[in-house]
């Protein structure tokens, strides 16, 4: 008989479908899977949401969501991705891997409780027909819109601003200038969008540069926004997981697709090659300064 295990769900949905590839591999060792999303109030409004709202579950793993107690005390003691909850420390009931982002090797077979981000890219590579069938299958599982399709063969220049524009991510995870962008080949015959969660910023960042459309959340869930990138002819991604995914579905499709190296500032441990997919093309990063 498997044994069970529960792969947590936090974070934005790159983040997750990272962990929810990770649930895939513990699948193939011959692991019951169950994702685990804490209902989290105070977390920040593009980590508030599982992706167990457009992905289905399968026979590789269910989705479940848990809701946290009111009282402060107990909802630490409840969330395993607290920073002050004592139980990630317990050897035997969560395997904790937060320190390390991009471990690359499968992890000691002990917990039930499996924490982490597993942002890398040799898991999804060694799984990539079984999560493009199942991702697909569920991104499209209901009819698209016509405004979706408008913009399907696109060219798309993602842009990722709003949720990193503090003064830590700008030194950890950075924020791409437009200097980076600015290197982008100007194209003919093809239209081209920009996919953001910070329209205005955008617009900023890209002045000078000819655009068809922007689109914000205001436009676009996650669910549509990964839906469009899959259907792009030319993606180039931000530092952003969410279009590291975008690119993983629009490449199967026959797109380009580029990804910034390095694809962070400064993030302890160095994420060296581990968002490297094979055939992904890597453009050189040309980050935001800071000021000290």
């Amino acid at each position: 008989m498997p044994n069970e295990k529960s792969v947590v769900l936090h974070g934005g949905a790159g983040n997750q479908l990272f962990q929810w590839a990770y649930g895939h591999y513990l699948s193939s060792l011959n692991h019951k899977i169950i994702y685990q999303f804490y209902e989290k109030p105070y977390s920040l409004k593009h980590a508030s949401k599982s992706i167990s709202s457009f992905i289905a579950n399968c026979e590789h793993g269910v989705f479940l969501n848990v809701n946290l107690p009111a009282h402060k005390v107990l909802r630490t003691l409840a969330d395993p991705t607290h920073s002050k909850n004592p139980i990630v420390k317990i050897s035997g009931i969560v395997q904790n891997s937060m320190e390390n982002t991009f471990l690359n090797q499968g992890f000691p077979k002990v917990g039930k409780l499996n924490l982490g981000y597993y942002q890398n890219f040799s898991y999804v590579y060694e799984l990539r027909e079984m999560l493009i069938a199942e991702l697909t299958k569920s991104l499209f599982k209901n009819n698209e819109s016509d405004f979706e399709k408008s913009l399907y063969g696109s060219e798309i220049i993602h842009i990722r601003q709003g949720d990193t524009m503090t003064s830590k991510n700008m030194s950890r995870v950075g924020v791409l200038s437009s200097n980076f962008y600015k290197k982008i080949p100007a194209r003919t015959g093809t239209k081209r969008i920009v996919l953001t969660d910070d329209v205005s910023g955008a617009k900023k960042t890209l002045i000078g540069t000819n655009v068809d459309a922007f689109f914000g959340p205001d436009e676009m869930d996650v669910e549509t926004t990964l839906r469009v990138m899959s259907k792009s002819s030319i993606l180039y991604a931000a530092n952003s997981t969410l279009a590291w995914w975008g690119g993983f579905l629009g490449q199967n499709s026959g797109a380009e697709v580029y990804i910034p190296e390095p694809f962070f500032l400064n993030v302890s441990p160095n994420p060296k090659d581990a968002f490297h997919y094979p055939g992904f093309i890597l453009k050189e990063s040309h980050f935001m300064r800071t000021s000290n």
